[in-house]
């Protein structure tokens, strides 16, 4: 089926009876040539099921009422700028190439379970592979309301820390924010020396980083232990050492299974 002729269905499809909404089904078919529906308005809600797409469908600042692709073949999604009034779902898919969702709109529903995104070999150094990493993100936050309320809570931690592993320099930069704060503090407010014995010169930047790298003994910590609110700073420390090093091995894992 050309991807013409599947545009003209979606955009004269019958209207609807009053309180029905109308929709539109198409199950596996192949579409060759390309399905362009950019800034098209569509009234009906979209199910297409097994369908193979030779080209890889113009959906830019298109409108939808709903949208669902299930077990479809793509070699690549545009969909810059475009909305739906309900769900947007993208499940059980391959698509070999590009996937560009920046800046859609979802109404209630954003679902990419099971959708595998293979950037295609020219894409890679061409700054695509960010929009894959973008697809995967919105993937794993398309996950988080189906999960538990620790599983929840654990999902934001990795979002915001490390983008679930697909986003490794968010660790970077706050770990460098972390130890830029912990260092103008005990500069400021040195911690005392613990025990007798000679105790090696203070170096807050050090200090800081025997606080927040876990397992690993730079020699400071052990000697120095901190007094009042400066205490509060090292678990803070502490703590953030163990979370951040925690979700970056999650994140690592899961990129690792991927590839």
């Amino acid at each position: 089926m050309r991807g013409d002729a599947v545009r003209r269905l979606l955009l004269t499809a019958p209207a609807a009876r009053p309180g029905n909404l109308a929709r539109l089904r198409l199950r596996g078919i192949r579409v060759r040539g390309e399905l362009d529906l950019a800034d098209a308005a569509v009234a009906t809600a979209v199910r297409l099921r097994d369908c193979v797409f030779d080209t890889a469908p113009r959906l830019d600042g298109a409108r939808f009422e709903a949208l669902q692709l299930t077990g479809c073949e793509l070699p690549g999604l545009h969909a810059h700028a475009a909305s739906t009034a309900r769900e947007f779902e993208l499940e059980q898919c391959t698509v070999n190439g590009t996937v560009d969702l920046r800046s859609m709109t979802v109404g209630t529903l954003l679902s990419l379970r099971d959708t595998v995104v293979r950037p295609a070999p020219g894409d890679r150094g061409h700054g695509r592979d960010a929009d894959a990493r973008t697809v995967l993100v919105a993937k794993q936050r398309g996950l988080r309301p189906t999960l538990p309320r620790p599983g929840r809570l654990w999902s934001v931690l990795q979002d915001v820390t490390v983008g679930f592993g697909y986003r490794p320099l968010r660790a970077v930069g706050l770990l460098v924010a972390l130890i830029a704060a912990g260092t103008t503090l005990f500069a400021l407010r040195h911690p005392d020396p613990v025990g007798d014995g000679p105790h090696p010169p203070f170096q807050p930047a050090i200090y800081t980083l025997d606080l927040l790298l876990p397992l690993v003994d730079l020699g400071q910590e052990r000697h120095y232990g901190p007094a009042g609110a400066m205490q509060w700073v090292a678990v803070v420390l502490i703590g953030t050492g163990w979370l951040l090093a925690t979700t970056v091995a999650a994140g690592a894992v899961r990129v690792l299974r991927r590839t």
